[in-house]
């Protein structure tokens, strides 16, 4: 808790200085008054800068969800690597059980449970079965993360995100210094009262903070790979032996029994668009629905139980099946453990059959 607050002030004690010297900057370069259009601090006046007050406001919207996703990025993922070079877990991925999940840890010959806030799900194939996972903590916190918030992907999104925001609040603020009666403002202009107030170009700051945010995903990836690479070379002979045995015991259109012991829901959606005449796509209708995620259990293949996740669209005949044990739609786990017939398809996923005698 006191980890959480101390974020929060560090966060607000960045934000509001850092958005003030911006508008403060900007007006300077424009000639024009951007910080009275913040509450607490001023009014704008005169029937002109009613306009430029919500363009201002709405910049300072947008800036706060640009802001977030910095922050992320350049205070709390140094601090998520530091931690994660130092107090991290590995094994094979076995099955989520709420806020645990189940690694087979070899040196114990057994699964052994974590506490993780978000678990990843089954393998939904045979031949995907028993894959290496990492995870990471907080030393001051007893749950683990999986590495999702460090990974280049995710963070190379929030960045450019972030920029595009940045742009947005840049549009919204050289609006809004036109609507003041600016009307000779440019671009190129601003670049020049920029380099004449700060003495360096514009492009030299941005190229600062984009390095600097290059230079922390980078050292993030690193980081993650390397731990991967370390937690493959333990485990990942494991897993393939694991995988080998399972599938000299598996092939397509097999029939196998199973345990469903856990069942999970994602909502999503199609849209459905119509093209015109100038080959324009419209969007004319968007449907949500539910895609059930069941773990079945598979107790008798080999020496360790399997788990394997079962992907179903929502209403259909399966679904029915399988929800006849599940009497509460906010309960993961079913009032019972029902063993099912299972059939293996040609890609190693598993199909319904029935519900088994």
């Amino acid at each position: 808790m006191a980890s959480i607050i101390l974020h929060i002030l560090i966060f607000l004690t960045l934000l509001l200085p850092s958005w003030y010297f911006i508008l403060r900057l900007f007006g300077r370069i424009t000639g024009s008054d951007m910080v009275s259009a913040l509450p607490l601090i001023g009014t704008a006046k005169g029937t002109e800068e009613g306009p430029a007050r919500i363009l201002i406001l709405a910049a300072s919207a947008v800036y706060l969800m640009a802001f977030t996703i910095f922050f992320v990025i350049l205070v709390m993922l140094p601090k998520r690597v530091y931690y994660m070079n130092r107090y991290h877990a590995g094994g094979l991925l076995g099955y989520n059980r709420g806020f645990q999940v189940r690694l087979y840890d070899p040196s114990q010959r057994g699964y052994v449970d974590y506490p993780v806030y978000f678990s990843p799900l089954p393998a939904e194939r045979f031949t995907e079965a028993f894959n290496v996972v990492l995870l990471y903590k907080d030393p001051g916190d007893d749950y683990y993360q999986t590495t999702e918030l460090v990974n280049l992907g995710f963070n190379l999104t929030g960045v450019i995100a972030g920029l595009v925001l940045l742009v947005l609040a840049y549009m919204m603020l050289f609006a809004a210094a036109k609507q003041e009666g600016r009307r000779e403002l440019s671009h190129r202009g601003i670049a020049g009262q920029f380099k004449k107030a700060t003495g360096m170009p514009l492009w030299a700051p941005l190229l600062i903070f984009l390095s600097l945010c290059a230079l922390l995903l980078g050292f993030s990836a690193v980081s993650v790979k390397r731990l991967m690479n370390r937690y493959s070379w333990l485990y990942e002979q494991h897993g393939k032996a694991l995988r080998e045995a399972l599938l000299r015991r598996v092939s397509p259109r097999d029939t196998l029994q199973g345990d469903v012991i856990r069942r999970f829901k994602t909502q999503e959606s199609d849209t459905e668009t119509e093209e015109g005449a100038d080959g324009r796509r419209t969007r004319l209708e968007t449907s949500y629905y539910y895609m059930y995620h069941y773990t079945v259990e598979f107790r008798d293949l080999i020496r360790i139980p399997v788990y394997i996740t079962l992907t179903l669209h929502q209403g259909s005949d399966e679904v029915r099946l399988l929800e006849r044990h599940f009497p509460y739609a906010w309960k993961p786990v079913p009032d019972y453990a029902r063993r099912y017939t299972f059939t293996v398809n040609p890609d190693y996923s598993i199909s319904l059959k029935g519900a088994s005698p």
